[in-house]
């Protein structure tokens, strides 16, 4: 009878085990390196100034707030005739209800969503201008977001590329999963067009997300300039994120920064530096856990996050009052120079 010791087996599935994950990781960078020859991609859908208010290309939610905001979603008719959305050549412009209310009525606001849906590929998002709070808590209780998200949630997660609330002034990127299969941040990703995986910082790594427990895996971009003030004091961003095999990967470009790919109508994010954020499929089942999403941009008043910020903030905490002063809600407009979907 052989006698193996048991310190020499744990040794060896301990090695095992490491290498697999090292295989794995391999298995990844050699799939950059591949997408990394692979040609721009082909235009799917752009939607410029007007395009945002046909319905046979965007949806306007009249629905309850998910979120429990202090919020009155418009109907694309309403929402005109209230004067929350125009367009400016091909600039889109969407608002939020400035005038007094009284005590305890919700503001009249727009939430939009696309009808085509997106699962793979690339979308690119020009804003001038979005909504934001400051230090002076002027447009307090505003919660603006840009995001993807499926059918039911959290089962068929959500993306979050552009958020934040009251007095942020760095954008948060965020996946929300349902628990169809494991979904986390990897902390050590494997190299992006041969440099960092990613440049922000994380927050979370757990991305399962629950009525009780919806944070998900989220990253903090370290320019100040990212969400709220800053973002329009310098003209705004151009936003990009990106789903294939390798993961979900977002960047946010300065006006300086776009690439040139970008700017001639032809991007290829194969080529381009470090995205702020990566989900690598390394860690996460992309597939498994969201399915075709649709792209919402809406600004919410008040609801879960806005108000548990508040006194953080140093606005206070009575929402009624900030919800009734439409001076707070002086700067709660978007400004979106395009949204395109490319594959």
């Amino acid at each position: 009878m052989v006698f193996i010791s048991t310190s020499l087996v744990l040794a060896s599935l301990a090695a095992s085990a490491l290498a697999g994950r090292g295989d794995l990781r391999a298995r990844h960078e050699k799939l950059n390196r591949a997408l990394h020859e692979r040609s721009s991609l082909a235009l799917k859908a752009n939607y410029t100034g007007s395009d945002f208010m046909d319905t046979s290309k965007w949806n306007y939610f009249t629905g309850q707030d998910p979120t429990n905001g202090k919020v009155d979603y418009l109907s694309l008719t309403n929402a005109k005739k209230a004067g929350l959305v125009k367009s400016s050549g091909d600039k889109f412009i969407m608002s939020v209800e400035t005038g007094d209310l009284p005590s305890g009525t919700d503001r009249k606001s727009v939430r939009i969503s696309s009808v085509q849906q997106w699962s793979s590929g690339l979308i690119i998002a020009d804003f001038e201008q979005m909504p934001h709070g400051c230090g002076t808590c002027d447009t307090e209780g505003v919660w603006p977001a840009f995001w993807t998200v499926g059918a039911n949630w959290p089962e068929d997660g959500e993306i979050d590329i552009i958020e934040g609330v009251n007095t942020r002034t760095n954008n948060q990127l965020t996946l929300h999963s349902g628990g169809q299969a494991n979904c986390t941040i990897d902390t050590n990703p494997p190299l992006v067009n041969g440099v960092s995986g990613y440049l922000a910082n994380v927050l979370n790594t757990q991305c399962l997300s629950t009525a009780d427990s919806d944070a998900g895996c989220s990253f903090s971009d370290p320019d100040p300039n990212s969400f709220g003030p800053g973002f329009n004091a310098v003209g705004g961003r151009v936003m990009a994120i990106l789903r294939d095999d390798t993961g979900v990967k977002m960047w946010s470009f300065a006006r300086d920064d776009v690439p040139a790919d970008i700017l001639g109508g032809a991007p290829n994010p194969y080529l381009w530096s470090s995205p702020r954020a990566f989900w690598s499929s390394a860690t996460c089942d992309i597939k498994a856990n969201f399915a075709p999403q649709t792209i919402v941009l809406n600004t919410d008043v008040g609801g879960g996050w806005t108000e548990g910020d508040l006194a953080s903030s140093g606005c206070g905490s009575d929402i009624a009052s900030v919800v009734a002063d439409g001076s707070n809600f002086n700067n709660g407009n978007w400004t979106v120079n395009y949204i395109a979907l490319f594959d």
